[in-house]
């Protein structure tokens, strides 16, 4: 899909449908690409840069405002072991209260991911370089919105965090699972009928005058 996108520089954008399909086809092989440049600890570094800093980002942001009083920030990649390191962010006040919201923080990233998303398939985009780099920064911030190992230890620490999602959770499934039922037949309906009279009245033949008999004239 990312070859499509790159070989066709002056094709205009298809249909609004046909678009998001495209997109997702498109974002879908960019992450997949991802996923197996894990065997290259350098080419991964560099593809996953952009999501590695916002992820990294979203931990600082967090942290600094539930005061997790963070104190070290990087995105240099490191071998750790039989493993690595694309970035890190280091807190001094990580507590029972800041725990679980400091490293959930990436998952702020799908939201923000999902609005790009929008914008791009409303900007009519035309497939070409900028929009295949464009999509490479959209499938690396989705991969960087992925919680690390590390940050769900760091979240299971304290249990407060998961209650309250759970929560929510409940909540949300409660008002939609309570809201009232629509009848979206009848309304559908309805508006046809408006339609079809509107149609109707619009196309409708013009009145034609006709002549009064009783007012002939006389020679």
């Amino acid at each position: 899909m990312t070859f499509l996108i790159l070989s066709f520089p002056h094709w205009q954008a298809p249909p609004a449908h046909a678009r998001t399909l495209i997109y997702l086809l498109a974002l879908a092989a960019a992450l997949w690409v991802m996923n197996q440049a894990r065997r290259s600890f350098w080419l991964l570094s560099l593809l996953a840069l952009p999501g590695t800093f916002c992820h990294e980002l979203c931990h600082w942001v967090v942290g600094k405002v539930l005061n997790g009083q963070p104190v070290h920030f990087t995105v240099i990649p490191r071998r750790e072991g039989r493993g690595y390191v694309l970035g890190s962010v280091g807190f001094v006040n990580l507590r029972w209260y800041n725990a679980f919201f400091v490293g959930m923080a990436p998952l702020l990233l799908l939201p923000a991911a999902y609005l790009l998303f929008l914008w791009r398939l409303g900007a009519r985009p035309v497939l070409g370089w900028p929009e295949a780099a464009m999509v490479f920064l959209l499938a690396s911030i989705v991969f960087g919105a992925i919680p690390s190992v590390q940050d769900l230890r760091i979240a299971g620490r304290w249990p407060l965090g998961w209650f309250l999602l759970a929560g929510v959770l409940c909540w949300v499934w409660w008002s939609y699972s309570h809201r009232p039922h629509r009848h979206p037949t009848a309304s559908s309906a309805a508006r046809s009928a408006r339609k079809a009279i509107k149609r109707q009245v619009r196309h409708a033949p013009p009145a034609q005058s006709i002549p009064d008999q009783g007012a002939a004239a006389t020679e």
